[in-house]
């Protein structure tokens, strides 16, 4: 604690010049407002005698220091602090030089960036033949987000993900699919009028540039079991949230559709009311979230319009899980209706033990427009759920030791009347299992099958994999 206090009253007073003029009677510096942060502990230390201000009444706070004017401050911080003080403050400055090192070591800096390096070897069809064709593809993917504090509440933040442009098959490897922009601010409603119509809570403004959903093709003809994956992508749109009394409400919108030149082609209006229960019958801490949302295909007088709504109820269960159940209206009529719950289980048996089964049933009619696509949700292998399907799906991740970990994971897709084979349609079953090694904290290597069948083509195929992620 001592450490990181002095930590940051060094880095507090680094940006105002040591050198100026000491002020026996502080007074109150033009530019320093009694509401800065750093207010009293800037004059707590011109009482001390330590630091003075400029002999125009500034305190100039931002104004970049020398090292002599560093050893100035120091000095005379440990002669106010006595001869015991001084012992403490050189153990400090001692624990504080280390730590910058470090610090530098991990390549910490003002604008911190933080992602992942993840290069995959994939080898389809090594045990079965149904697909013409076998062999190895290679891959690499980048995450990175950089994210910048512009001040309370307010911030700026770039993503990059490559996708599937590296190798892999990706359509395109354009400049608009692979970066999206996030800019969030905190707004006081009183500096917007909305204080007058009874509204006190902060109002949260989220805008986002994106280019939405991206969906894998297998362009390699080898890799049935990745094809129609989904990458997760903003929108471009704006979003409001705010408090009002206990229940959180949030409004957007959002271009679901932009055409190359930045035509919006599609336009999705979307509102959401989220409460949490602290005690009910069934269970303590019930959230429940509904949400309406409404598409307008362009022109919007003319065009194809789409209303649905969703109720979202979560509650944990036994003593580490939590039940998810899902209920979606896009019609009163039975095909346009959709529900689903999922269960998740945390270190249930104290073992480290992560279990999570999910299920679901989609009315034909359900999603009515190309962009919803995603709108379902997606299944354990990131790919969207269909119209007239019954879903059926869990993942395992048990740990053996510190190092290891054993993976698996099954998808199930039947038709709208639970049948499985050729002559029902859209079924499907996708089964996966491989091992984990922790090289390093922020390293690990994976090894992975897949086993992947489509009875409708009379078709299975299998896919093998290796692959090393690097977290920074």
């Amino acid at each position: 604690m001592k450490k990181s206090l002095f930590i940051y009253i060094v880095l507090a007073l680094f940006a105002f010049s040591l050198s100026a003029q000491a002020i026996d009677d502080p007074r109150k510096f033009s530019d320093l407002s009694d509401q800065h942060w750093a207010a009293g502990a800037v004059y707590n230390l011109v009482k001390m005698g330590v630091v003075g201000g400029f002999p125009d009444g500034t305190f100039r706070g931002k104004q970049k220091v020398s090292r002599y004017e560093i050893a100035a401050f120091l000095s005379k911080l440990s002669d106010a602090l006595g001869g015991s003080g001084a012992s403490n403050v050189k153990k400090s400055i001692d624990e504080m030089r280390i730590e910058i090192a470090n610090l530098k070591k991990k390549g910490v800096s003002n604008v911190p960036v933080s992602g992942s390096v993840e290069t995959v070897l994939r080898y389809g069809n090594l045990m079965f033949s149904d697909v013409s064709g076998h062999g190895p593809v290679a891959n690499y993917r980048v995450i990175a987000s950089m994210m910048q504090e512009l001040g309370e509440g307010t911030s700026l933040k770039f993503n990059l993900d490559t996708m599937d442009a590296g190798y892999y098959g990706g359509a395109s490897s354009a400049f608009t699919r692979l970066i999206d922009i996030e800019g969030k601010m905190k707004v006081d409603p009183k500096n917007i009028g909305l204080s007058e119509i009874g509204l006190k809570n902060p109002l949260f403004v989220t805008l986002t540039v994106g280019p939405g959903a991206q969906q894998h093709t297998d362009a390699t003809g080898i890799l049935p079991g990745e094809e129609g994956f989904i990458y997760s992508k903003p929108d471009t749109g704006v979003e409001f949230g705010t408090k009002i009394k206990d229940a959180q409400v949030s409004a957007g919108y959002f271009s679901t559709d932009t055409a190359a030149t930045g035509k919006i082609n599609e336009n999705h209006l979307t509102g959401t009311v989220a409460y949490t229960f602290p005690k009910t019958i069934v269970s303590d801490n019930l959230e429940l979230a509904a949400t309406g949302d409404y598409y307008v295909v362009s022109p919007m007088l003319t065009g194809p319009k789409d209303l649905r709504a969703k109720i979202d109820l979560s509650m944990p269960i036994l003593s580490k899980g939590k039940l998810k159940t899902l209920f979606g209206i896009g019609s009163s009529r039975r095909p346009g209706l959709m529900v689903g719950a999922k269960v998740d289980l945390a270190d249930l048996w104290g073992r480290g033990t992560k279990l999570s089964f999910a299920g679901s049933k989609v009315g034909s009619g359900y999603l009515t427009l190309p962009s919803q696509f995603d709108y379902a949700g997606l299944d354990y292998f990131g790919r969207p759920l269909e119209n007239a399907t019954v879903n059926l799906g869990g993942e395992l991740v048990q740990p053996i030791d510190k190092k290891w970990a054993l993976k698996g994971k099954g998808d199930l897709r039947l038709s709208s009347d639970f049948g499985y084979g050729r002559g029902k349609s859209k079924s499907r079953a996708t089964a996966q299992v491989g091992l984990a090694y922790n090289i390093a904290p922020q390293t690990e290597f994976d090894a992975f099958y897949r086993l992947n069948q489509d009875p409708t083509i009379s078709q299975t195929s299998d896919l093998t994999a290796v692959g090393m992620i690097y977290r920074f």
